[in-house]
């Protein structure tokens, strides 16, 4: 949280002077463009066909080549930034290169005569593929025909170094109905392959949960590349064949969880599961690692950790930093915030379980019994970190959990790897540096945490799924749901760049008050609140911490931001006083949960 200044400029979370919105030369209500208009003497427009984050889609005619093409103009409230057009126009001069039957059409970037931004494109006249699954599934030759079609589409977008990374049926198009014909459309989310080129939307998190990759999600290291495509059209193509989408989750810790082992595929055909196996291993590594290997194959046996590797105890994603987790996106100058609302903070937060007692058992079943012992002891010992082992029966491990630092990650991941009689380690803990894990472990070792604990504080983070715009304010829900009426809550912001805490309730604004269990709280509503919470710089990962207690923590409101060592002080004394509390008998009437807020710019 800090200064808020020129869009252009570096923004933060926090208090600070108030600004104006950028002004452009095209505003408000005029944007949407009326059928007959000529745009830039050439296109007449003909209708409106989509609106979305970036800008409207239209159906347009050439005025002299009487040819259709579809043109999307960038919205008026981002042709003023510089840094999105500039973004937007290198990323189309790299897909203008793009030229391939499957992949729709870009013809360039524009600019008309009343300055508006637009890109014209190839126009597709058919229906989505989404559309063409609710007649019903397709069958098993028509699916593969359709695989081979998008994978040597995408295979060409590979090869020029874009990545889609929203491959879903809503973006493939099938001209006159015809498999054969398929297109793929909508690259605005699409990435370079080449980390040192920014795009519209970086390196992070895009794309739709129900066809998303582990990798977009953090798991794995969280490096996208074609590979992360592999996956996605493996579960366009699952749809195809049973007519509606594989269950991938609908929350934050059901989207992660469904994406730890191979979706379940018994209502796929038999003949397709082994290929379609194939292309949703969880591990990036695991998978074809090309879309022209994957045309290739034949036949396309199921690549497991073993098949494909040969039991792999270290992967190249194993010197990636752990624990990239959920992460903030920049699309069309949006920033894309997803909070660990609930069952992630649960996820980060969830206790090393104690090894488990020893029973007469087969002897695998005693080898991973040991294991798992031996895991759960070789995650001991680091400081300001809670790691948990999940050992799969075949001697795979899943580190779970958070770290102070990078080293200390890879030091965990390298202790396991040197286990006796240990398969593939995959290291998925969080980085959480000082301050967060010191708060993460005070929640941890103080209170009862995490959404599945009865009464711990709920934490909505408004918009759909936590998604806010450049300038945009902070909006959070919390409610107590303590078993106790007439409770005290506490919302509190870690900053894990700077280190600071903002007391987001109670504070000057918000004056304490007892809080009966269902109340809700709706943080950022309040005028000051509108003008200090603003989602920018610096970025990186943060939290919002809520504790229910059945008696004021403090005796006084505390200053609304307390920084350097009035921070550490903060943290200190809310130790002290849980500590305190739950001494004097109220150790099960503390509730405590944590929400990941994490930002990153590319």
């Amino acid at each position: 949280m800090a200064d808020r200044r020129n869009p252009d400029d570096d923004l933060t979370l926090g208090p600070g002077a108030k600004i104006s919105r950028p002004q452009t030369a095209v505003g408000g209500p005029a944007s949407t463009i009326a059928p007959g208009q000529l745009l830039a003497h050439t296109y007449r427009i003909e209708a409106l066909l989509a609106r979305g984050g970036m800008g409207e889609v239209y159906r347009a005619r050439h005025a002299e080549l009487d040819t259709l093409h579809a043109i999307k103009v960038i919205l008026p409230e981002l042709a003023g930034n510089t840094r999105i057009v500039d973004l937007f126009r290198r990323e189309a001069s790299i897909l203008r290169t793009v030229r391939h039957d499957g992949i729709v059409a870009y013809d360039g970037v524009f600019r008309d005569e009343n300055g508006r931004i637009y890109l014209v494109m190839e126009f597709v006249d058919g229906p989505s593929l989404s559309k063409v699954m609710k007649q019903g599934a397709l069958r098993p030759a028509q699916v593969r025909e359709l695989r081979d079609r998008l994978a040597d589409g995408l295979a060409a977008a590979h090869e020029k170094g874009v990545i889609h990374r929203d491959l879903s049926p809503d973006n493939v198009i099938l001209p006159g109905g015809e498999l054969a014909k398929a297109k793929i459309i909508d690259f605005g989310i699409s990435k370079m392959a080449d980390p040192e080129v920014k795009t519209i939307v970086g390196d992070d998190f895009a794309g739709k949960y129900s066809y998303v990759s582990p990798e977009q999600l953090g798991l794995y290291g969280g490096k996208v590349d074609p590979r992360s495509d592999i996956y996605s059209l493996g579960l366009v193509l699952a749809a195809a064949a049973t007519g509606t989408p594989l269950d991938m989750g609908s929350s934050p810790i059901s989207v992660i969880e469904a994406r730890r082992a191979v979706p379940k595929l018994e209502r796929v055909p038999a003949e397709l599961r082994p290929e379609l196996t194939a292309m949703l291993q969880p591990d990036p590594a695991d998978r074809p690692q090309s879309l022209r290997d994957l045309v290739r194959e034949k036949p396309h046996a199921a690549r497991t950790g073993d098949a494909a590797s040969g039991r792999r105890t270290a992967t190249a994603r194993d010197s990636q930093p752990p624990g990239r987790g959920m992460r903030m996106a920049v699309v069309g100058g949006a920033l894309v915030l997803l909070l660990a609302v609930g069952g992630l903070g649960y996820w980060l937060l969830a206790p090393t379980p104690a090894p488990p007692v020893p029973v007469p058992q087969p002897p695998q079943t005693d080898k991973i019994a040991l294991l798992t012992t031996a895991a759960h002891a070789a995650l001991q010992g680091y400081p300001c970190a809670e790691l948990s082992a999940h050992v799969s029966p075949s001697g795979d491990i899943d580190i779970t959990g958070y770290v102070a630092s990078p080293s200390d990650g890879q030091q965990a991941t390298a202790q396991l790897q040197a286990l006796p009689d240990v398969g593939r380690v995959s290291n998925h803990a969080a980085v959480m540096q000082p301050p967060l894990c010191e708060v993460l472990g005070i929640l941890h070792s103080q209170t009862s945490s995490g959404p599945n604990a009865a009464g711990v504080p709920q934490i909505d983070p408004g918009g759909a799924l936590g998604t806010y715009f450049t300038g945009q304010g902070l909006k959070l829900g919390v409610t107590a749901t303590a078993p106790y009426e007439g409770g005290y809550l506490y919302v509190d912001y870690v900053d894990g760049q700077e280190g600071y805490v903002v007391h987001l309730y109670p504070n000057e604004f918000r004056p304490i008050k007892a809080i009966r269990a269902g109340d809700r709280m709706d943080i950022g509503s309040l005028p000051q609140e509108v003008q200090d919470y603003v989602v920018g710089p610096p970025y990186g990962t943060n939290l919002i911490v809520a504790i229910s207690t059945p008696v004021p923590l403090f005796d006084q409101v505390r200053p609304r931001i307390e920084r350097g060592a009035a921070a550490k002080a903060y943290i200190a004394d809310l130790r002290g006083q849980l500590r305190r509390l739950s001494t004097s008998g109220y150790q099960n009437s503390l509730f405590g949960n944590a929400s990941v807020l994490a930002f990153r710019d590319k």
